[in-house]
C-alpha cells in the first residue's frame, strides 16, 4: 500500500510565524506574535523577570562602567579578595597623621617595684595592664582572635564605660550594590553603636531620594536610619593577614605529597592581595563603606527600604603588635559615594572621593591612654573625658595607714640634753623620794635550771 506524502505549503502572509512541534500528538503548531504575547503574559512574574534583560547603558564614571573598562580583572568580588586597584578605582586616598603621644606622665620609666609598693597600684591600672599584654601578644602559628577581641572589649569598656561598654556580639557587616544586599560581606571582630542612637533626627523630607519618596511607607513600618547605627568597628589586622594566607585549602598530591605548582599559584595570588603598605589595607575601605551604608538605610537587607543619602563619619580601630600601638582610621564618606553603590549605572553628581586618615596611639604607659584615645576617637564616640588633664585612678586606693616602727621613738627635750647620763633628772624635786618605786629583788637561781 502506497502512502502519499503531501508537502506543506508555505504561507504567503506577511505575519511571521514560529513553528512549535508537540512530541505527544506529533502535530506542528504555529505561534503567531499574538499567541506569543499571550503566553508571556500568562507566565508568573518571577519567570518574566528572569527573561527580561536590562540593556541600560551605564553612565561614564559609574561603577558598572568602571567594571566594563576592566573586563579581564576580577573587580566584583568579596572584600577579602579586593586588591589595591579597588582603592584606586573607588577614589580612596590614605594619609598618616602625627602620632597622639600626649598626655603622658612626667616619669615614663618603670623601675622595679617592691612587693609593698606594687600593692598600691590602682585595680583599674592592673586590669588594663593585663588586657593590654594579652592584646599585644604575637601569635605566629595559630592566632586566636577571640582572645584579643575580648581583651580589646574589656579595655575600651574600662576606659569608656558610658559609651563603649556594650559592643555588638554579631560583628558582620552587609554590603549593598544596587538593589541587592550581600550578607556578611565584611567580617569584623567587634562593633560599637551610639548609646542614644535614636535620639538624633534628620530632615528626611529634604534628603530622601526619588526612589524612596515614591514608595509609600506607613508610620508603623518606618524606622529612621539613625537608629541602631554603628559608629566604631574593630578589625584584627594580624588575623586578616592569616586568613589571606590560609583561607584556601590546597589538595595534596599522590601519596600525600605537596602540590608545588598549586602552592606557588596560591602564593602568587596571596601576594597580589597583600597591600604594599599594611596601614593602607583595602579591606578597611570596604569596612568603611559598609559602615556608612548602615547609617543611610532603614534596613540594609530589605530590597524596598528607605534611603537617606548623607555624609557619614565612621571610624575603624586596629592594633599593631610590633609597634605596640592602636591605629585609628577615620573618614567622612560623602553622600555621592554612597549613591554610587545604590545606583551603579549612574555617575556621581558631586565629588565622591574618600579621604581616610589614620593615627597611631601608643599603648604604653597606661596612664594617659584614656585621654590619648579620646582625642583621636572624639567625644561623640567615647563621651566626656578630661581634655586638659589625666586620670590617675588614685581615688580607687584605700587611705594609707600610718607607718609605725617596731622600736619606740622617744622625743628628746632640750633640757634633757643638758643632763649627763649618770645624773638623775628628778633628783631636785621634793617628791622624788616618796614617789620612787623600789624594784623587788628576785631570788638567785642557778642558770639553766628553769622549771
Amino acid at each position: 500500500m502506497r502512502q502519499t506524502i503531501t508537502k506543506p505549503r508555505f504561507s504567503t502572509t506577511s505575519t511571521p510565524a514560529t513553528a512549535n512541534h508537540d512530541p505527544k500528538t506529533n502535530v506542528c503548531h504555529t505561534l503567531t506574535p499574538s499567541s506569543t504575547s499571550t503566553m508571556t503574559t500568562n507566565m508568573p512574574p518571577s519567570k518574566r523577570a528572569r527573561m527580561r534583560r536590562d540593556h541600560t547603558v551605564p553612565e561614564a564614571r559609574s561603577l558598572n562602567s568602571t567594571m566594563l573598562r576592566h573586563p579581564g580583572t576580577s573587580l566584583f568580588t568579596r572584600p577579602i579578595c579586593w586588591t589595591p586597584l579597588h582603592s584606586q578605582l573607588l577614589g580612596v586616598s590614605f594619609s598618616q597623621q602625627p602620632d597622639q603621644r600626649t598626655p603622658m606622665p612626667a616619669n615614663t620609666s618603670s623601675p622595679r617595684r617592691s612587693r609593698r609598693r606594687s600593692r598600691r597600684i590602682p585595680p583599674t591600672v592592673v586590669k588594663l595592664q593585663h588586657n593590654l599584654h594579652a592584646l599585644l601578644t604575637v601569635e605566629k602559628e595559630q592566632p586566636l582572635p577571640h582572645l584579643k577581641t575580648r581583651a580589646l572589649k574589656e579595655t575600651l569598656s574600662t576606659l569608656f564605660p558610658s559609651h563603649l561598654s556594650c559592643p555588638k556580639t554579631s560583628a558582620d557587616l552587609d554590603l549593598r550594590f544596587g538593589s541587592r544586599c550581600y550578607a556578611k560581606a565584611v567580617r569584623a571582630q567587634a562593633i560599637w553603636k551610639y548609646p542614644d542612637s535614636g535620639s538624633s533626627s534628620f530632615d528626611s523630607a529634604a534628603t530622601c531620594s526619588d526612589r524612596s519618596a515614591s514608595q509609600p511607607l506607613s508610620s508603623t513600618s518606618f524606622s529612621s536610619p539613625t537608629q541602631d547605627h554603628p559608629v566604631l568597628v574593630y578589625i584584627n589586622r594580624s588575623h586578616l593577614e592569616h586568613i589571606r594566607r590560609k583561607w584556601t585549602k590546597i589538595p595534596k598530591g599522590p601519596n600525600g605529597s605537596s602540590n608545588k605548582p598549586v602552592e606557588q599559584l596560591h602564593a602568587l595570588r596571596c601576594k597580589k592581595l597583600m597591600p604594599s603598605n599594611m596601614d593602607e589595607d583595602q579591606y578597611f575601605v570596604a569596612a568603611i563603606i559598609a559602615l556608612a551604608q548602615q547609617a543611610v538605610y532603614a534596613d540594609v537587607q530589605s530590597r524596598r527600604t528607605l534611603f537617606i543619602p548623607r555624609d557619614v563619619e565612621v571610624r575603624v580601630i586596629t592594633v599593631s603588635e610590633e609597634e605596640e600601638c592602636f591605629i585609628v582610621y577615620s573618614a567622612v564618606v560623602p553622600a555621592a559615594h554612597i549613591e554610587m553603590f545604590d545606583e551603579p549605572n549612574k555617575a556621581p553628581k558631586n565629588p565622591a572621593d574618600i579621604h581616610i586618615k589614620h593615627t597611631r596611639v601608643p599603648v604604653w604607659p597606661v596612664l594617659g591612654l584614656k585621654e590619648r584615645l579620646g582625642h583621636v576617637l572624639g567625644r561623640d564616640v567615647v563621651g566626656d573625658f578630661n581634655v586638659n588633664g589625666m586620670d590617675t585612678y588614685e581615688d580607687e586606693l584605700p587611705p594609707c595607714p600610718e607607718k609605725r616602727s617596731a622600736k619606740r621613738r622617744c622625743e628628746i627635750l632640750p633640757e634633757v640634753l643638758n643632763v649627763s647620763l649618770s645624773e638623775d633628772p628628778n633628783a631636785g624635786s621634793p617628791d622624788h623620794n616618796d614617789n620612787k618605786a623600789k624594784r623587788p629583788r628576785l631570788p638567785k637561781r642557778r642558770a639553766g635550771l628553769v622549771r
